[in-house]
């Protein structure tokens, strides 16, 4: 792809994207369309996130799964809620991987998320117009967590500086 992306087939692909001060913002932008078009997600690289504020984040994430299942049960995302904040439980890796074989396919669903967005939380209740369902202002679920809501804020508002697509990155309600 482009000779952006630094992966083995297989396995997740790695683009940096400081790499667009030295080429075309708009190939990054294409190959970072073709990736998550393909494989729906990547690492990004030479991202400019600051290393404590990714640290904080894994070091949350962490503390989060290793809780006991009755602790993340309790912040089970709701099923209306179309943006599954909370904790996620439907799923499979496996499911939507072309290349994933019929045994992995038919294993258990071991796999767990969790989801917040900031349009769950109290200052952002206005950021969306006001004809859109109100339940995409549904609250975020917090585990008791010493550092967990303020590692998870502090990333997704470095992640939402991001402007990898020439800068005309919009909002979900703007298409």
């Amino acid at each position: 792809m482009h000779g952006l992306v630094a992966h083995d087939e297989g396995h997740v692909p790695v683009v940096d994207l400081g790499i667009a001060g030295s080429r075309s913002r708009a190939l990054l932008a294409q190959t970072v369309a073709e990736i998550c078009a393909t494989a729906g997600f990547f690492v990004a690289l030479g991202h400019g996130v600051l290393t404590d504020v990714v640290a904080a984040m894994d070091d949350a994430t962490a503390a989060f799964f290793h809780q006991p299942t009755r602790d993340k049960l309790a912040l089970l995302a709701e099923p209306g809620d179309p943006l599954a904040r909370g904790l996620g439980r439907d799923g499979s890796l496996a499911g939507p991987n072309v290349s994933a074989s019929a045994i992995d396919r038919a294993a258990d669903d071991v796999l767990e998320t969790y989801t917040m967005n900031r349009l769950g939380e109290p200052e952002h209740a206005e950021d969306l117009p006001a004809r859109v369902d109100p339940v995409m202002r549904t609250p975020n679920k917090w585990p008791d967590l010493p550092g967990f809501r303020s590692a998870y804020t502090a990333y997704y508002a470095a992640m939402e500086q991001l402007q990898i697509l020439n800068g005309q990155v919009r909002p979900m309600w703007s298409v």
